[in-house]
């Protein structure tokens, strides 16, 4: 008698490793000719990035673990440009630069990480709408998403391409938390990860979460439609509670912006030839094979740029809409349809209409979302077809699918070199920032509103601290100042003042051996301020931007989103007896 018992195998793990490991493979291809020159790129924002993240590290190893003011920049007067710009992509080289200490090549990893998170997240996503077969070939497609390598090389808009890599996980978890709220599963940690995901895609890029926070819910309408009233309007309701509890925990990059936002000329970043309505496309950009580095200008013939879907990708999610047994991807496709359209020239009078969507700019950046509706639905055509047929027929047919993407769109995998070394004209950088006035943004929509006469001589070398009777004082800058907090040990035979060479920007903060003296602070014309100093020996001043004035609300406005989160989990898990018994989960009292 043969005793040996051959158990079952579950092989399901083995090839989502397996394909994981050919996503990261695939990354790493498509981005080698980047990383094999060992420099960087030109692009619309050139080295912009690699600029602001110099500063931000500085600013962060300093303990100003959320820079915002850049106290170089501007000739050496300061700007605020991260009260206002989103620091989610910054973070995440920050990370690698402690792994790979050189900052280009910690921005090659992170673009790689992205690219590989984002194909990760619609492999994993496919596999939850249509079941395993089609989600690898779907998700490398979505890594072949024309408009990505346009943010990254023609644009230089690396936050926008990480908000892209970033939307399928929200959109994942969401997808577990319906499907286990049906089956009356745990539901509380796909919650979780859905808020804080969403939290994070507003730090990656504000545009990407204005469009995506309503397909969520939308998504979540989709996904509950036919579990009956009840579970419908359970998911919709957990949906809005998550992406108000990300809103939370957000709130400490978009509030301050939105507060601050009167105090500078960011209507120069919008208005004339920036409104919205001067950007729309024709249909004929969308599907045009064209590839250029130019930028997006008023007037369809004036644009130098690809604004493209991608024909095949388009075509593909065509096939997946008629070919696919999977009833919710005719609704995907209206979707995908849906938000293709307010881009279009016929809709100008949508954005002329409403002022809100003046600060978007340029409507085409709607295609950061349209690239998952997009892989959405091409996922339904790659499972239809993986399901229907054999390997020896599907391997060569996607073979010839992706040598057809790469052959129409092998432009979009170079970029345009610099011929200098980009890590030396950084060092150039951080001493010719202080002898130039001028910023890192592109129509100067950070500077201060409330400045008269600008200063028209650079600060250069010239110390922060400016004291006009130097002969009656004695200044002494302490071991461990630094360009992020100034400190200084100043002893006067009598009253006098000094003046601070830095623009003043609400949240600046002096203090008096220890005192806060901001409230005794002159601002000048020129943008410059001054503080009293008393007479008396070895006091000890500290200059420095300590943040947006009501930083302190917002920061308890941000624990308060951690909080919720928390809270629903313990108030569902615990109190409400929303535990697991033979692996079936009762619904807390609140939702039943």
């Amino acid at each position: 008698m043969n005793i040996c018992h051959k158990s079952h195998i579950d092989f399901a793990p083995l090839k989502a490793v397996r394909d994981i490991a050919i996503i990261f493979f695939f990354s790493l291809l498509i981005f080698s000719p980047l990383y094999l020159t060992d420099n960087w790129y030109y692009s619309h924002d050139g080295i912009r990035y690699l600029c602001l993240f110099d500063q931000f590290r500085s600013a962060f190893m300093e303990g100003f673990f959320y820079p915002r003011w850049l106290p170089d920049n501007y000739g050496g007067y300061g700007y605020p440009d991260f009260v206002f710009y989103q620091p989610g992509f910054f973070y995440s080289v920050l990370a690698f630069s402690f792994i790979f200490g050189d900052v280009i090549r910690s921005f090659y990893a992170s673009i790689i990480f992205f690219m590989f998170a984002g194909g990760v997240g619609v492999y994993f996503l496919l596999r939850r709408i249509y079941g395993g077969a089609g989600a690898l070939p779907g998700a490398l497609i979505f890594c072949l998403t024309p408009y990505m390598f346009v943010n990254i090389y023609v644009r230089g808009d690396l936050a926008e391409f990480a908000s892209m890599a970033l939307i399928p996980w929200p959109l994942y978890f969401l997808n577990k938390l319906e499907e286990k709220l049906r089956n009356r599963k745990d539901f509380r940690i796909d919650f979780a990860f859905f808020s804080i995901a969403s939290g994070a895609l507003v730090y990656m890029h504000p545009f990407t979460a204005m469009f995506f926070y309503p397909a969520l819910l939308i998504f979540s309408a989709i996904f509950s439609f036919n579990g009956g009233k009840k579970h419908f309007f359970k998911t919709i309701f957990l949906c809005g509670c998550g992406l108000f509890a990300g809103a939370l925990i957000s709130s400490p990059y978009w509030l301050s912006a939105a507060l601050m936002k009167d105090y500078v000329n960011y209507k120069a970043a919008v208005s004339g030839e920036m409104e919205a309505h001067h950007h729309l496309l024709s249909p004929f950009q969308l599907f045009s094979l064209s590839w250029g580095f130019g930028g997006s200008a008023s007037g369809v013939e004036a644009d130098d740029m690809s604004f493209q879907l991608g024909f095949p990708h388009f075509l593909m999610a065509c096939a997946g809409l008629v070919l696919s047994a999977n009833k919710k991807s005719r609704v995907f496709f209206v979707l995908y349809i849906c938000s293709i359209l307010p881009m279009l020239s016929f809709m100008s009078f949508l954005w002329k209409t409403l002022p809100v969507l003046g600060i978007i700019q340029f409507p085409w950046r709607i295609l950061s979302v349209i690239a998952l509706l997009q892989a959405i639905c091409v996922g339904a055509f790659t499972s239809w077809f993986s399901g229907k047929t054999s390997p020896s027929i599907k391997i060569p047919v996607y073979c010839g699918i992706f040598f057809l993407l790469i052959f129409l769109y092998k432009d979009m995998f170079f970029m345009r070199e610099t011929e200098d070394p980009s890590r030396d004209v950084l060092i150039h950088h951080r001493t010719a920032r202080k002898f130039v006035l001028a910023s890192y943004s592109s129509f100067n929509e950070f500077f201060p509103s409330y400045i008269i006469n600008p200063p028209n001589i650079p600060r250069g070398e010239r110390d922060i601290l400016d004291i006009p009777n130097a002969d009656a004082i004695k200044v002494k800058e302490m071991n461990k100042s630094s360009i992020f907090r100034k400190s200084f040990l100043i002893s006067s035979i009598e009253p006098t003042s000094a003046r601070v060479l830095q623009f003043y920007f609400p949240g600046m903060c002096v203090k008096s051996n220890y005192e806060d003296i901001s409230g005794k602070i002159k601002i000048l014309d020129d943008g410059t301020f001054t503080f009293p100093i008393p007479a008396g020996e070895n006091q000890f001043i500290e200059i420095y931007y300590a943040g947006v004035p009501f930083d302190v609300v917002i920061g308890v406005m941000a624990l308060s989103g951690l909080a919720a989160v928390s809270a629903a989990i313990f108030y569902w898990g615990r109190k409400n007896k929303c535990i697991i018994n033979d692996r079936n989960l009762y619904y807390p009292p609140s939702l039943t």
